[in-house]
């Protein structure tokens, strides 16, 4: 693959911070990796370039419909000054099973994992060398055909940019505090839950009360969110047949409504 690397300039390029700073997902580097995708084109326009700000049209499908997918990996410091990527070709192929569940265009494995390496090589810089920290890496696809409608996007954008991290709890490998939120559930009995990396709209969690699940997890201060599924001892209802109609519901024919 052909990547057009345009660097920072040397005054604009940011300070390293300090390993007992750092913040998870906080200090980004100097550079991102960006490439677009056209329904007619296929991929295009790898390139490297300074880290910037995303130009999206308002009504982009990825703000109104949530088509997109990423993934997390890292890149960690050896002894003798080499960097190494940990497990990166696996979370290649688990990139391209989530694009695919997602009707977004595959990224071959190559391209994913090439975009990936370019990048790290270009920020070696920002590869801390304690041993609790890393280099962050988030690849990260989105639709970006402008229009409102429920439909597949025509264009995306695919992109990668960095961090320097340290643990992702500042306490590091010590007990959690986890709210268990017992009331309300993600899935239902007999819904499947795919194995994928995306961001569900809130609205999927909603109560009956009117408040949301997640929300309310992340009002109670503590880091982690726990939510139990429907208890495994209770049958899932036989599956409705297609004649059944439901009782609390009536159709008027007059308006073609449901009320």
């Amino acid at each position: 693959m052909d990547i057009r690397v345009t660097l920072a300039d040397s005054g604009s390029l940011k300070p390293i911070p300090d390993v007992l700073n750092l913040e998870f997902g906080k200090q980004t580097t100097d550079h991102m990796f960006r490439m677009e995708y056209c329904r007619d084109q296929g991929w295009q326009d790898a390139r490297m370039t300074p880290y910037e700000a995303l130009s999206l049209d308002p009504s982009a499908l990825v703000l109104h419909y949530n088509q997109q997918i990423f993934e997390g990996l890292k890149a960690f410091r050896q002894s003798n000054g080499s960097v190494s990527l940990f497990s990166p070709d696996q979370l290649a192929k688990r990139f391209c099973r989530s694009a695919t569940r997602m009707a977004m265009p595959v990224l071959d494995d190559e391209m994913f994992l090439e975009s990936i390496r370019q990048l790290v090589a270009v920020e070696d810089r920002w590869v801390p060398s304690d041993p609790s920290t890393s280099l962050y890496i988030r690849p990260t696809m989105i639709a970006t055909e402008p229009g409102l409608g429920v439909r597949a996007s025509n264009t995306y954008l695919y992109y990668v940019i960095v961090c320097p991290v340290a643990a992702y709890y500042k306490e590091g490998a010590k007990p959690t505090r986890i709210a268990v939120e017992e009331s309300g559930v993600r899935a239902a009995p007999g819904v499947a839950v795919a194995e994928i990396l995306f961001s569900p709209p809130l609205s999927h969690y909603r109560l009956p009360r009117g408040s949301y699940l997640p929300c309310r997890i992340l009002r109670s201060g503590y880091p982690v969110g726990c939510i139990l599924g429907p208890a495994s001892s209770q049958p899932e209802p036989p599956p409705r047949q297609l004649s059944q109609r439901p009782r609390n519901l009536r159709f008027r024919q007059n308006r073609g409504c449901l009320r």
